[in-house]
């Protein structure tokens, strides 16, 4: 692709470790423990006298992300020159939020019963989900509606 002045560009959408030619000459490297971590570098080569612009997506919930230290607001396509070798330093800086409160209604017999208070933890990409122990309970079986199927193999259901 090309930038707005005419010279090279690409765009970096994710930022899994990764090492990815560019068709221009070069290639960008990205090494982090992303989406564990919080901070990738990314690495840009390009041949001599070539410039370009690396567009880095900054995701929707990296509230405080900076990039080589500057601020970088969420949810968007950040521009940032390149030449020669360049490297970038990418913070996404996540916040940790918690939800409590919702879940499924434990017993459907009872639909004015509250929900089953779950809770859930999202940090960045990644959502931790504590709920509490689960109560089954069978209300029906059709075990007696199945049809017949004498060529049926180790199905555990006998032909009547």
């Amino acid at each position: 692709m090309a930038a707005a002045d005419g010279s090279h560009a690409f765009v970096l959408a994710s930022l899994v470790p990764v090492r990815a030619a560019l068709p221009f000459g070069g290639y960008v490297q990205v090494e982090g423990a992303y989406p564990f971590g919080d901070a990738v570098q990314v690495r840009v080569v390009l041949p001599a006298l070539l410039r370009a612009t690396a567009f880095v997506r900054i995701p929707g919930w990296a509230d405080e992300a900076s990039i080589d230290g500057k601020p970088a607001p969420n949810g968007t396509l950040v521009a940032v020159p390149c030449v020669g070798t360049s490297t970038l330093l990418v913070a996404l800086n996540p916040t940790v939020r918690t939800q409590a409160g919702w879940g499924v209604v434990s017993d459907p017999a009872d639909p004015g019963r509250p929900p089953t208070n779950a809770l859930t933890v999202s940090r960045g990409p990644l959502l931790f989900a504590l709920h509490p122990a689960e109560r089954r309970r069978v209300v029906k079986t059709y075990d007696d509606a199945l049809p017949g199927r004498p060529l049926a193999v180790g199905c555990g259901i006998s032909n009547p």
